[in-house]
């Protein structure tokens, strides 16, 4: 945790700022980086969209989210991807399973 998904990114682009995309996540929520966890999702996409990046973590105070945003924002800027829309998906302790059993009871 947390999960960072990429849609409408190339494959290439993200093997090559995986590792800035993990400090910037390690460094501005205080997580291990053997827990963030990178997807490329498919791009399927039905109607012209902008680049997407969706992060799914625990609850953070907001200068957390507003300094990750910023950083991923400038880590793209200077790509085709650059002007990313990102949106986080808070997720809550107690409707977070692993191998079937909630991690908190």
């Amino acid at each position: 945790m947390p999960f960072i998904k990429f849609y409408g990114f190339n494959q290439e682009t993200l093997q090559n700022k995986s590792n800035q995309i993990i400090s910037i996540i390690t460094d501005r929520a205080n997580i291990k980086a053997t827990k963030v966890k990178i997807y490329n999702a498919p791009d399927i996409s039905i109607t012209i969209n902008p680049p997407i990046i969706e992060i799914a973590m625990f609850q953070r105070p907001i200068e957390t989210y507003d300094s990750i945003a910023s950083d991923l924002n400038n880590l793209f800027h200077d790509t085709e991807f650059h002007n990313p829309h990102i949106y986080f998906v808070v997720i809550e302790e107690k409707l977070y399973y692993k191998q079937g059993l909630p991690i908190v009871n």
